[in-house]
């Protein structure tokens, strides 16, 4: 008798991410290259590796702006740079489908500007983004 499947994607390997391979979490990742990588179809397209993970994004319009905008348009200047893999829905034809997005790491936190007229303190504490990221590579 075979081994039981426990998730149908095991049987169809790829070496790009998918939204599947996130879930639902926001996985903090550090760029380690730009290239074109050839599709299936026989396409080439733009993916970036990334440290501590074979797998590969293909690059969309959307996230080749988010990372051209902060860091420069040439992908030599992304290495070493720190983002942030979650998922989003996206129309895609004539239906939403869950797609993966880039954005950057929150900073450590904005500089403190004195206020004239201090709000006063309450006791509820704030989550910052940063408290939400999963610094596990799931994949």
């Amino acid at each position: 008798m075979g081994r039981n499947i426990d998730d149908i994607n095991e049987a169809f390997p790829s070496k790009f991410l998918k939204a599947q391979d996130v879930g639902k979490r926001r996985v903090k990742l550090v760029v380690a290259g730009a290239t074109y990588e050839q599709m299936t179809d026989g396409n080439e397209k733009p993916c970036l590796s990334f440290q501590n993970t074979d797998k590969l994004l293909v690059l969309n319009k959307t996230n080749s702006l988010v990372l051209s905008e902060a860091y420069g348009y040439h992908p030599k200047k992304w290495i070493g740079r720190e983002v942030v893999l979650y998922t989003a829905k996206v129309q895609f034809k004539e239906r939403m489908v869950d797609a993966l997005r880039l954005e950057l790491p929150e900073a450590e936190g904005p500089e403190e500007i004195e206020d004239e007229n201090p709000e006063p303190k309450t006791k509820a504490k704030s989550r910052s983004m940063k408290d939400e990221l999963d610094d596990e590579i799931p994949f």
